[in-house]
């Protein structure tokens, strides 16, 4: 089930944060509890629960385009659809916006260069690459940018 984040999910997304960057996973570095916070807050994050909470994605509203900010899934839970119901869960609630009568926006996303397993599944849900950016991390790898159309 995919729904909005609330406050009682702050803890452990940003529990789910720190996990992944002691697996050495590649991470935005700068991401913290306050922004997790000013997220939920701003009604910017979405919860995938499967008997326990299993991930979350961290979203912008469209100023061109609907853009992933930070998406994650629990070790445990990796496998089973939760990344893929989780960027569904997005272009649903893109769509309920282009409803109330707001444009058809596409998502974009970020992805280092270094993170095959996150660019496969982009890949598998639609998204292409559409560019790089040189040096856009701080250990100086670059960003594969990522698009997909919302219809």
């Amino acid at each position: 089930m995919i729904r909005e984040a609330g406050v009682d999910d702050e803890s452990w997304i940003s529990s789910l944060i720190d996990q992944a960057r002691s697996l050495a996973e590649v991470w935005p570095g700068r991401w913290n509890q306050r922004m997790v916070t000013e997220a939920i807050q701003e009604h910017r994050c979405l919860v995938a629960e499967a008997g326990a909470v299993a991930g979350f994605l961290i979203y912008r509203p469209p100023g061109e385009a609907w853009e992933v900010d930070l998406v994650a899934v629990s070790p445990a839970q990796r496998g089973r659809g939760i990344f893929r119901e989780l960027l569904a869960g997005l272009i649903q609630v893109a769509m309920r916006h282009a409803a109330k009568g707001g444009q058809v926006y596409p998502v974009w996303l970020e992805v280092h260069e270094a993170n095959t397993a996150a660019t496969a599944a982009y890949l598998r849900c639609g998204f292409r690459e559409v560019g790089r950016r040189p040096g856009y991390y701080a250990d100086g790898g670059a960003a594969i940018l990522m698009t997909r159309d919302c219809l």
